[in-house]
Formats: C-alpha cells, sequence, structure tokens
C-alpha cells in the first residue's frame, strides 16, 4: 500500500508555489473574510469534512464511535508497528506514510464496521 500510495501522490500544491504553511493560511484568511462561500470552504477544508451528495451519512451512536475508535487506535499500533519494521520505510515522506496509514484504517473500520470517515463525527 505504501508504494502505491506514493507514486499515486501528486506533489504537494503548496510547495510547488513556493509557499510556506504560514503564507498559506494568512492567504485563506484574508480571502475567507471577504467572501462568506470561500469561507464556507475554507471551514470545510480545516474541518477535513466531505461535501455531502444528500442526506446518506449514517447515525453512529456514541457507543458504537468509541469502539470504532478504539478499534481504529489498535490498528494504527498495528500499522505504525509494521512500517518501522519495513527495511523501506526511510524510502517514504511523513505525508506518504500518514496518507497510506489513514487509507487503511478507513478500509479497515469500512469493512469491520460498515462505516465511512463521513459517518463518524469528529
Amino acid at each position: 500500500a505504501l508504494r502505491e500510495v506514493k507514486d499515486r501522490m501528486p506533489e504537494d500544491p503548496m510547495k510547488a508555489a513556493g509557499l510556506t504553511p504560514e503564507e498559506f493560511d494568512e492567504s485563506m484568511e484574508k480571502h475567507a473574510q471577504n467572501d462568506p462561500a470561500i469561507f464556507a470552504l475554507v471551514q470545510q477544508v480545516f474541518s477535513g469534512a466531505k461535501p455531502s451528495a444528500g442526506n446518506n451519512v449514517k447515525i453512529v451512536p456514541v457507543e458504537q464511535q468509541l469502539k470504532i475508535r478504539q478499534f481504529m487506535v489498535a490498528s494504527l499500533q498495528a500499522f505504525c508497528r509494521d512500517y518501522n519494521n519495513l527495511p523501506s520505510a526511510g524510502a517514504f515522506t511523513g505525508q506518504q506514510a500518514t496518507a497510506t496509514a489513514q487509507v487503511v484504517l478507513e478500509e479497515k473500520v469500512l469493512r469491520e464496521f460498515g462505516v465511512g470517515p463521513g459517518d463518524i463525527d469528529t
């Protein structure tokens, strides 16, 4: 999974544009202050929310969410252990490893519980 994510991961747009995270944040804040639509999109980006295509979000009870989060912690710990034991672990950036972990966790949660990231309150 790591190699596939690395091969498919696009170049960091901020890095390609020569922007620091601080410069990007300043630009986002400046434009969001002047336009409510941009403000809403910025909030969506920073919250990690995905645009909804209707009302297909499942209602997951808090008790189930706790079980899912416990499962995610255990799965992430296993992923980190496996990743650290890879001889090629140093060939991947932190961003690539993080993206891979996210994909792997989302797939495991979907298989185990039948819910996706948009179904669980953050």
